[in-house]
């Protein structure tokens, strides 16, 4: 078992009987990932490298009765409280520190318009290039600067819909190769 796992897998009643969870952990050089506690109901996470300074800051602005924490490296600090957060829902945490398990939801949005983005701009733009066009100049409107300027729909709607289709492989092979 990892040590995020292992710091993962505490019960809710281990977290909120107050002290230290891990207390074989205890050392200077890790950081606290804290509980504030109200009648054994987790209202606030945060993490910090001097609990006792800490504690003393939330108590006029928090309400509470008791600290639970966990001692933790500090590399993986962000994941354990943004996990905690998720798990405990505590109404005194409006976000997550920055982590690698959860993404804000417009965040997403734009890295996903921008993946969408660079996906059609990377396309192969010689499509384009690759249909013939043909007209015939009975208007005498020189059907060459036609030819050059424009496609017609349906060779159109055939190419969107095969962009599309590209991005939507590309997406989720993009997405099955960064989670596997």
């Amino acid at each position: 078992m990892t040590d995020l796992t292992k710091l993962l897998s505490f019960t809710d009643k281990q977290i909120t009987s107050g002290g230290c969870v891990n207390i074989d952990l205890i050392d200077k050089g890790l950081s606290r990932v804290y509980f504030l506690l109200k009648n054994n109901v987790v209202v606030y996470v945060g993490q910090t490298i001097n609990l006792s300074s800490r504690e003393n800051s939330h108590k006029s602005n928090k309400d509470f009765d008791a600290v639970s924490f966990l001692c933790v490296d500090p590399s993986i600090a962000n994941d354990i409280e943004a996990n905690y957060i998720v798990r405990f829902k505590p109404i005194g945490n409006i976000s997550l520190p920055g982590n690698s398990f959860f993404i804000r939801k417009s965040m997403a949005k734009k890295k996903l318009a921008n993946k969408i983005k660079d996906l059609f701009l990377n396309y192969n733009e010689t499509l384009f290039d690759n249909i013939d066009v043909v007209y015939t100049d009975k208007c005498g409107c020189g059907y060459n600067q036609i030819k050059s300027n424009y496609i017609p729909i349906k060779d159109y709607d055939f190419l969107m819909k095969e962009i599309i289709k590209n991005i939507q492989l590309n997406i989720n092979l993009n997405f099955l190769s960064e989670n596997s």
